[in-house]
């Protein structure tokens, strides 16, 4: 099994500590490679391990040491960065958007043989979990979808764009969940406090609400699932899944050890679920590029 070179690039927002934490325990990894910047941000929530970590002064120099890319996309230089390594025939894994309008996202497309976009169902276990209690009969039909989300940002100059990126994430969780498309905003709007309400409509009139909040401190997730038998509460990083309905009520607790699954999958070449789907791509960019016209956070 090879060794690998990793870079890990933008460490702006969550989940940045969490793939550096994984990447430096990784048995297959034999080096981590960060920007100054970055290494500057995320270095004192790491405990362990940063003697596998190569600090680089220039990009260039990052790319001729790696032969793989993790890239936590929050604004477009990320992006572009993740381009250039494309170009380079470098592998890339990418958290959040991939490009910052339909032109850019087809010339990444075009790179389909080396970008990996990250399945949100492959983050943690309880969010596939999630999923599936909304597709199963316990909570009946699925009437509405809600997440209030924290989110930790280590730049505070990339505050807004983080949140943006985030909110990418959680539009294809939920729009998962319901397991339909997304055809309506209702309300966008970003706050003075730093976060950013949207309220969509379904193809069958559901309700998706998702709210994303600036945090100093913390990364949080609140979902709920709302069915016409029941509902599903995710707390998260808790990791805990409360189900209410008329067939069961209990709770499913994973334990707070969180695991980048996808990373995992990404180093041993097994990432088949996370290989891109073009259409699905394109939808989820729709979406946030609609957002970000409606709320004019260009």
């Amino acid at each position: 099994m090879r060794r690998c070179k990793v870079g890990l690039i933008s460490a702006k927002r969550f989940p940045a500590v969490s793939f550096l934490k994984s990447l430096l325990e990784h048995s297959d990894v034999s080096s981590v490679h960060v920007l100054k910047e970055d290494y500057i941000r995320v270095s004192k929530y790491v405990e362990r391990g940063l003697g596998k970590v190569s600090v680089h002064e220039e990009l260039e120099s990052l790319f001729d040491e790696v032969n793989s890319l993790v890239v936590v996309s929050t604004d477009r230089k990320d992006r572009a960065c993740a381009l250039q390594a494309l170009e380079r025939n470098i592998p890339v894994l990418i958290d959040g958007p991939i490009a910052d309008d339909m032109n850019g996202l087809k010339k990444a497309i075009g790179s389909a043989d080396n970008l990996y976009a990250v399945n949100v169902l492959l983050y943690d276990e309880c969010f596939r979990e999630l999923v599936s209690l909304a597709r199963k009969d316990t909570l009946g039909e699925v009437l509405s979808v809600s997440v209030t989300s924290r989110l930790k940002v280590y730049d505070r100059k990339s505050v807004l764009d983080s949140l943006y990126s985030f909110l990418y994430v959680l539009i294809d969780l939920l729009s998962k969940t319901v397991e339909e498309p997304i055809e309506n905003t209702v309300v966008a709007a970003e706050a003075s406090d730093a976060g950013i309400f949207t309220l969509f409509e379904t193809s069958n009139k559901r309700l998706v609400s998702i709210d994303v909040h600036y945090c100093r401190d913390r990364n949080e997730i609140r979902g709920i699932v709302l069915g016409t038998s029941g509902a599903v509460v995710l707390k998260w990083p808790k990791r805990d899944i409360l189900v209410y309905s008329t067939q069961y009520t209990g709770r499913i607790y994973y334990g707070e050890e969180f695991s980048m699954i996808v990373l995992d999958k990404f180093l041993r070449g097994l990432l088949e679920e996370a290989r891109i789907d073009s259409e699905r791509l394109e939808y989820l960019h729709e979406i946030l590029f609609g957002l970000r016209k409606v709320t004019k956070g260009k």
